[in-house]
């Protein structure tokens, strides 16, 4: 960006005549930038209009990062194939039990999200795999969210309602929450001549709000789930996975928030490599603590928890 002229105090208003309303905006044109092809920046500058080409070279990604650049590649790599390994452990150890299983999709589809390979450029990299990639990358995006904690907490280590309707009925902002992701994801990947999706600015925020409180109600009722179990061994099992999980994706709510606030404090801690690298740490406990849970629990289904 200073290379194509521009300089510090300028607004971008627009990427090849989309119009960037706020750091959202940014992020999603941000995924369409591709080496050789040039972008026109529209800034305005001391409140006058200007047009500036960025462009960026063909270079190896070896040469893009510095060691410090390759040491944050390196932990998410880490991160994302420990929720993987964790994942395939709980399936194969308990492919039966519906809880074990939500918990092993939960972190396959976290993995696939914390894999490196996000953000600048990724949408242009992603309509040059083959169709087969696609569809499954395309799925992970778009079903991924807080609602799968919420599945998660109301089958294990036992489904927690025997009425059948009332995960439904949680599950509603969910099914808003995914209508919007792939139209959203649609958008980013298949329409780059417009790849911010229509709809009002506040509707990323307003994801983050539904996401978070499904992570928020996950938690409410794994502890729920504790409080009825009258197993001593399976109390002691779950309490473990309930710090687990309250300490990682109590962190995801957190750095869901930062994302979305505007606020400069929250911003600069947000950019922060000190807040990544605690992120990391912290996100990380949660896939151990769950399978190695699993792998402790008997063959025997827990007691049934609640009515």
């Amino acid at each position: 960006m200073e290379q194509a002229g521009v300089r510090a105090g300028d607004i971008v208003v627009a990427v090849d005549g989309q119009a960037i309303r706020n750091g959202h905006d940014w992020g999603e044109m941000a995924w369409q930038f591709e080496p050789e092809k040039p972008f026109v920046l529209t800034v305005e500058r001391d409140g006058q209009p200007m047009q500036l080409t960025l462009l960026f070279p063909h270079r190896p990604v070896w040469e893009m990062r510095n060691r410090t650049q390759w040491l944050d590649y390196g932990l998410s790599a880490a991160l994302a194939l420990l929720y993987v390994a964790m994942g395939l452990v709980a399936l194969f150890a308990r492919p039966r039990d519906p809880g074990a299983v939500a918990g092993a999709v939960l972190l396959l589809m976290f993995g696939g999200f914390l894999g490196p390979g996000s953000g600048a450029g990724t949408a242009a990299m992603f309509r040059q795999w083959p169709f087969l990639l696609q569809v499954p990358a395309f799925v992970i995006d778009t079903l991924l969210g807080g609602y799968l904690v919420l599945v998660f907490a109301a089958l294990y280590p036992r489904p927690v309602f025997r009425r059948r309707w009332i995960l439904p009925v949680l599950l509603v902002p969910a099914l808003l929450v995914i209508t919007y992701n792939a139209v959203r994801f649609y958008h980013r990947f298949y329409m780059p001549e417009q790849a911010i999706s229509p709809g009002p600015p506040w509707a990323s925020q307003l994801q983050v709000a539904v996401e978070s409180a499904n992570i928020l109600a996950g938690l409410i009722i794994l502890a729920l789930g504790y409080w009825r179990l009258k197993d001593t061994q399976t109390r002691r099992s779950l309490r473990r996975v309930l710090l687990g999980t309250l300490i990682s994706f109590g962190a995801v709510v957190f750095y869901l928030m930062l994302l979305a606030s505007g606020a400069p404090a929250l911003q600069r801690i947000y950019e922060s490599r000190a807040t990544g690298f605690v992120l990391l740490v912290l996100w990380s406990v949660f896939p151990v603590v769950f399978a190695q849970a699993v792998l402790r629990t008997g063959s025997q289904p827990a007691s049934t928890i609640a009515d």
